[in-house]
């Protein structure tokens, strides 16, 4: 490193003061007390340079994380609205949390030696299935449980359980139930104050079975599909003390209630990800610095469609990717960007837009394995 470049880094410390503490051993003469303080703040600036993380370096601390194939098997992520502010959820972060950093976990599925979700830990299926069942004050005894490796599943009491290798737990109701007249859930012809109102019965309902501290509504969607109907989903999370635990909450402790075509509640979809391996809490970039990324190329997508540009960006939002090809669950910024057409005719008839989801890691670069780079297909 030049002398130069020394000075520029200690923040302008005069020359000769740098000079002499370079030069310390081979004059081996007494040091003046500023030349001491010279020499301090070069160990101190050589330290920082050995333990600064490297593009893509990690610190010491954290390991580096690879990105996942989270789009293996999954269809197109486009969304149908006359405006994006139609499209609607409960999601607690908001940029002006300023948050610097955030957990990832590790994804307790294992892999075979191609990288693919092979199979779940069949004692804590077994576990969640048994503990999901008995909210509904079914007991051990009465489950006998089938397991494959990557799911189990139980039938009682007209209730049909399954887990998968994330330990998402599906309650299926042999018999519908119906909710009281007066209330509305249907898939798209409940309005989002339908919603509400039925979320507020369900929560009071079904409350006990959640096994949530705090429950939150999320009333989500508000997507179109190519008849122009709309259509919203209810859920509950478990929100937290502060919004690191908010956020964590809304992605990986949810309750999902499902309907049939007649109103009545078909199931309930319970998600409580394993996140017994915490790699840490990594920094993370904000908005504008994902924004750039993004124009540069650097994203994944499930739109077959490249990123239509700056200007065609709607939204963004901070979200966990949890899909079971993500061998780390850690948070990514969604943008939605309009594209230029639906392809649909029925569709632009009606006069819809149509949005597509394109991801950015919101993870610091130098604790990634590599930035992602489209490629014209999916990533």
């Amino acid at each position: 490193m030049e002398l130069k470049d020394l000075h520029e880094a200690l923040g302008g410390l005069d020359a000769k003061y740098v000079e002499e503490a370079l030069n310390y051993k081979r004059r081996r003469r007494r040091l003046l007390p500023a030349a001491a303080a010279a020499c301090a703040a070069l160990a101190i600036f050589a330290a920082w340079l050995l333990a600064r993380p490297g593009r893509g370096e990690a610190a010491p601390s954290l390991p580096l994380l690879e990105l996942g194939d989270g789009f293996s098997g999954m269809g197109y992520e486009g969304y149908l609205a006359y405006d994006i502010s139609e499209l609607v959820s409960a999601n607690p972060w908001s940029p002006e949390l300023g948050l610097e950093t955030l957990p990832v976990f590790k994804s307790g599925v294992s892999r075979d030696a191609y990288g693919r979700p092979a199979r779940g830990d069949e004692a804590k299926m077994r576990a969640r299935l048994i503990e999901t069942a008995r909210r509904f004050g079914i007991q051990e005894d009465e489950l006998d449980i089938v397991s494959d490796g990557e799911s189990a599943s139980a039938k009682a009491r007209g209730i049909s359980f399954s887990v998968d290798c994330q330990l998402t737990v599906w309650a299926d109701f042999e018999t519908p139930e119906p909710l009281p007249e007066g209330y509305s859930f249907t898939h798209r012809s409940s309005t989002y104050a339908d919603c509400e109102a039925a979320a507020g019965y369900l929560l009071a309902e079904y409350g006990s079975l959640l096994g949530m501290d705090e429950p939150r509504a999320d009333i989500y969607g508000g997507d179109y599909n190519i008849y122009g109907e709309q259509g919203y989903g209810i859920a509950f999370y478990d929100g937290g003390e502060g919004p690191v635990e908010d956020i964590l909450g809304f992605n990986f402790s949810r309750a999902v209630f499902y309907c049939n075509d007649a109103g009545e509640l078909s199931g309930i979809r319970f998600y409580n990800y394993d996140l017994s391996q915490k790699l840490g809490d990594y920094p993370i970039i904000g908005p504008g610095e994902a924004l750039e990324l993004l124009c540069g190329g650097r994203y994944i997508t499930s739109s077959p469609c490249e990123f239509p540009g700056r200007d065609s960006v709607r939204r963004a939002e901070l979200i966990y990717r949890t899909s079971e090809w993500d061998e780390n669950y850690m948070p990514y910024y969604r943008f939605y960007a309009e594209l230029p057409g639906t392809g649909n005719e029925a569709a632009e008839a009606l006069g819809l837009l149509n949005y597509a989801a394109y991801y950015v890691p919101a993870v610091a670069e130098e604790y990634l394995d590599a930035l992602p780079l489209w490629e014209g297909g999916f990533n």
